[in-house]
């Protein structure tokens, strides 16, 4: 990927803005040109996106703070990038998850809007517009950029014919005096002729040519090294070591980005990032170049190789270490061709410096290298921060956001700038001025001071600015607001300037050939702030020794002078301890000086008291103590220097809090004796020692509902036990062996807790309560020999039940409920034995086996009903359907002026669902008349029932509803029936079926 700039020695400008007509350019790219843009959303990327991008794009553009940046605005999406790591505040979740920027541009106003979307959920976290900022360009507007600039007929003139491609991909260029100067979005795709390159500059905001340029290139040599293919994003690291604590990770604009920067556990940055490169030439003309590995939109430089850690070395000896990461373009070495390198400093004595180097080789010999260095400090992690200039005679605070150029005057230590905290921590900032022994010519940098935004570089941020005024506009300009600095978060934004030098025997910022390189390097070094503070063990007596722990800053190794007040006692080492000789207070004055001669004095008063003889006394976790626990004992003695403790066992500690333990029961008093140079005092308590309960007990092997559970304590300990039972139904009881009855059955926790002065314990047991079994066999009807019958019962008690059953035949069975086959006729007694855990019960049944009957015709089969038929099925059998067939020739029998007329009756006996035997009328339980009565009068149809007097109406005896018609009718009935009704047409041969089931 190539880069090419204007040359000095030749050159062509295209002053008149050459603004390609609309139409021209429709025939140029095979399609329509909208004329209507800018009135509708974001145009999306549709390809070269993966399913978390589209979650993030497609959520980004629905979002209504979105919205609101993009409606009635010509907005396009020119990226979906992994922020890798980056976050603000509101997106602090992309710590530590995969989020997404989505970057989208509005070209009406020449503004970034910014969405940051955690894929995973599809939440847009995080909103902003970043007025003057301009994404990386996709591949879109790449495509359209190239297409404009090899088809401008500008070009073709220049060059004499048509170029099919170009030789540099259209990267973000500005030219001085176009609209590229003025908001617009202007790319330059070039075109290489022999030793010079033409610029095509591509203004995307109009889609139209902004100027024409040359650069002279000069010959190539032949280059060392083979083409450089990326490998994509570097591994992340961290660094430990020297004091120091940071974390490293390759962005994907932004360059190297050293995060989490801490020393001797004090925050110094939040983090450190090179934001771009900006390379003018001497004609007006450059580029701004993107360094990471991409993943959005844009033309990144690429990491080469990992990032590396490396020692500082001096004279042979080992001052620190160094982050390093290399950026190459593809064929570096070739004109066009840049390397650049960001390598930050971190040294053993707190120092740190920020280092940008630029290799060329640039696209001619004029180009002024310019890196936008981004700092946000956070010097102790609280912001409160403050900026300062050294004004020749103090430090002159700024109150609100400023840049400046680097320019004298400096300290006699070349500090230019002062950062500090308003607790007295702060840094230094030396510039570069050739001092600091990379070759380096002098920074000449600006410097810009702002409060920190999120929405202003926390997360990876596009193109800044222009890349060619030759003044203070370079991109951190935009965030001078003259908002307060005073007491804030500050970010600081660097731009040191480095110049080309192609002087053979001179060069700088030069790549002759991979081989022979001459790079240029620039950077700040921050010097930590004199500073000191210290705590101490006061207030103490006389004759205990005074601690003295100090917290330094600064550059080190320190000095270190105490002077602790009394005008005896002095000291140099860090943390001192000192022993007044007499009492008072006292003022303690530790001056700490660094390498660099800078001084900090911080003063603290100690109280020494006036030793005086001891008073004794100390609590203890008594009276009571367990064998075997552990007795503790507190000490609030005062003034003393050593105890002496006695435990009234033999044993003894001059611990001043002590701990024992007990292994028999007794009482003991405990005496402990507190002592100092002046005396001694005595202090005593009695403890009890006995055993801690242990809860235990037994009860009734079985326990039976309505019967006494008998509880059996086995508790042990010390005297005076206590209980309390809980038998798990409501009810407690503190007798020591108590007995309880249980009304219903269950499972019922009874806990004992035995108590006493040392302690209490519980125990629980899980106690079935049940009742013994009533066995009961439930009658299933009949048995007919050689079928199946099931044996059922209604057995009842407590679970688990057991069954044994005798079938009375010689058969058995432990089933529940079993069934079986007789194979002779006759009676036999079964009997059920029925068992659980709480007894055993019988029951017997005597159950008759009879044969099965076919069908029965009554004896007198005569057609005249008089009082009824008495039907009796033989004994041995069962009743099967039973027809009879009964043609009317008479009137009997008589009822209230009814005419009997003639019917067929078809009689099945039932009880409980199972053939009636024995087998008459009388043994029914319910009758249901079915009947059809076409040639009847519905209303006169009547069942009447032989009382054994007369006939009388079976549904007064029966307390039957009314019977009617094709209707089924259930009545309470035994004896002897018949029907009766007066028919339509009096037919005496007329035959009429009708059944009758008893059941």
């Amino acid at each position: 990927m190539n880069r090419s700039k204007r040359s000095p020695s030749r050159f062509v400008v295209v002053a008149t803005l050459l603004v390609l007509p609309v139409l021209w350019l429709a025939t140029v790219l095979g399609g329509s040109v909208p004329v209507a843009r800018g009135k509708m959303a974001a145009v999306p990327l549709t390809n070269q996106l993966n399913d978390g991008q589209k979650v993030a794009q497609e959520a980004a553009l629905a979002d209504s703070r979105v919205l609101a940046l993009t409606d009635g605005r010509r907005t396009e999406v020119f990226g979906v990038l992994d922020l890798r790591g980056e976050h603000t505040p509101a997106s602090a979740e992309c710590a530590t998850t995969l989020c997404y920027q989505v970057e989208i541009y509005n070209f009406d106003e020449n503004a970034a809007v910014i969405a940051i979307v955690n894929p995973a959920t599809g939440v847009v976290l995080d909103v902003f517009g970043q007025p003057g900022i301009q994404p990386g360009i996709n591949k879109r507007l790449a495509d359209l950029a190239t297409q404009i600039a090899i088809s401008a007929p500008e070009v073709i003139e220049i060059l004499g014919y048509k170029p099919l491609k170009t030789d540099m991909a259209p990267v973000p260029a500005g030219l001085a005096g176009t609209t590229c100067t003025g908001g617009h979005l202007c790319v330059a795709p070039t075109f290489r002729v022999g030793e010079e390159l033409l610029w095509v500059v591509v203004d995307l905001t109009t889609e139209s040519i902004a100027g024409l340029e040359w650069t002279y290139l000069g010959p190539d040599e032949e280059q060392t090294a083979a083409p450089f293919i990326p490998t994509g994003c570097n591994t992340p690291g961290s660094v430990n070591r020297d004091g120091w604590s940071l974390n490293y990770n390759v962005s994907a604009g932004d360059g190297l980005r050293i995060h989490g920067i801490t020393f001797n556990g004090v925050t110094v940055a939040n983090s450190i990032k090179l934001m771009e490169w900006h390379a003018r030439y001497n004609s007006g003309s450059g580029f701004e170049d993107s360094i990471g590995c991409g993943g959005g939109g844009g033309f990144q430089i690429f990491p080469f190789g990992q990032t590396q850690v490396l020692d500082l070395v001096d004279g042979g000896d080992i001052i620190g270490f160094e982050v390093v990461q290399d950026f190459r373009m593809s064929s570096w070495g070739s004109s066009c061709n840049y390397r650049y390198e960001q390598r930050i400093h971190f040294y053993n004595d707190g120092r740190f410096r920020v280092v940008s180097g630029a290799y060329g080789k640039g696209c001619g010999t004029t180009a002024l290298y310019r890196p936008i260095v981004r700092v946000d400090m956070d010097v102790t992690a609280t912001g409160n921060q403050s900026f300062a200039t050294w004004n020749g005679a103090d430090w002159s605070t700024h109150a609100t956001e400023f840049w400046q150029l680097q320019a004298a005057p400096y300290t006699d230590n070349n500090y230019k700038w002062l950062i500090s905290h308003n607790a007295g921590q702060g840094y230094y900032i030396e510039p570069g001025q050739g001092q600091f022994g990379d070759n380096g010519r002098g920074d000449d940098a600006y410097i810009y001071v702002t409060q920190h935004k999120p929405s202003e570089g926390d997360t990876d941020l596009g193109i800044i600015w222009d890349c060619c005024d030759l003044g203070h506009l370079n991109g951190p300009h935009l965030f001078v607001n003259s908002e307060s600095i005073a007491n804030q978060n500050l970010v600081l934004w660097y731009v040191p300037q480095m110049m080309t030098d192609v002087t053979v025997g001179d060069m700088y910022c030069w790549t002759v050939n991979t081989s022979e390189t001459y790079p240029c390097f620039a950077g700040p070094m921050f010097i930590p702030k004199a500073y000191n503070s210290f705590t101490h063990s006061g207030p103490i007596e006389l004759g205990e020794t005074a601690v003295f722990t100090s917290s330094v800053a600064g550059q080190a190794p320190f000095t270190y002078t105490w002077d602790f007040g009394d005008g005896v006692g002095t000291d140099t080492v860090p943390n001192p301890s000192y022993q007044y000789p007499n009492s008072g207070t006292f003022t303690v004055t530790l001056t700490t000086t660094g390498a660099n001669g800078e001084s900090a004095t911080t003063t603290q008063t100690i109280l020494v008291e006036a030793l005086v003889a001891p008073t004794a006394s100390f609590t203890d976790n008594g009276p009571y103590v367990a064998v075997g626990a552990e007795a503790t004992f507190t000490n609030t003695s005062i003034g003393a220097s050593s105890y002496l403790w006695d435990f009234g066992d033999g044993n003894s500690s001059t611990a001043p809090n002590p701990t024992h333990v007990y292994d028999a029961p007794a009482s003991y008093t405990v005496t402990m004796t507190a002592t100092n140079v002046i005396g001694n005092d005595t202090a005593e308590t009695v403890l009890q020692v006995g055993f801690a309960p242990q809860a235990g007990f037994s009860h009734d092997a079985l326990a039976t509902v309505g019967e006494v559970v008998q509880f059996t304590n086995e508790s042990t300990g010390s005297d005076d036990l206590e209980y309390l039972w809980d038998f798990g139904d409501g009810f407690t009881s503190t007798a020591a062996n108590p007995s309880h009855t249980y009304t219903t059955t269950g499972e019922y926790d009874v806990t004992l807790t035995t108590s006493n002065n040392w302690g209490e314990d519980s125990t629980m047991v899980l106690l079935v309560v049940g009742v013994g079994p009533t066995a009961a066999i439930t009658p299933n009807g009949p048995a007919v020999v050689n079928q199946p019958i099931q044996l059922n019962h209604a057995s009842t008690g407590t679970a688990e039940l057991s069954f044994w059953w005798d079938l009375g035949d010689g058969a058995t069975s432990g089933d529940e409920s079993p069934s079986h086959s007789y194979a002779a006729t006759g009676d036999y007694t079964v009997t059920l034995t029925v068992s659980n855990s709480w007894g055993t019960d019988t029951a017997e049944w005597l159950i008759t086996v009879g044969d099965a009957a076919g069908d029965v015709t009554p004896a007198d089969g005569g057609e005249v009903i008089g009082e009824g038929i008495t039907l009796t099925v033989p004994a041995g059998g069962t009743a099967d359907a039973l027809t009879l067939l009964y043609t009317a020739t008479d009137t009997d029998p008589s009822f209230a002026g009814y005419t009997y007329t003639g019917v067929s009756f078809n009689l099945s006996a039932f009880l409980n669902g199972s053939l009636l035997t024995p087998y008459n009328f009388e043994e029914a339980v319910a009758v249901v008349l079915d009947y059809e009565a076409a040639d009847f009068d519905p209303a006169t149809i009547m069942l009447v029932y032989w009382d054994g007097a007369e006939w009388v109406d079976a549904a007064e005896t029966c307390a039957a509803s009314p019977i009617r018609a094709s209707a089924a009718t259930e009545l309470c009935a035994t004896g002897d029936f018949a029907l009766v009704g007066q028919p339509l047409v009096v037919i005496t041969t007329y035959q009429q079926y009708l059944p009758l089931v008893i059941r």
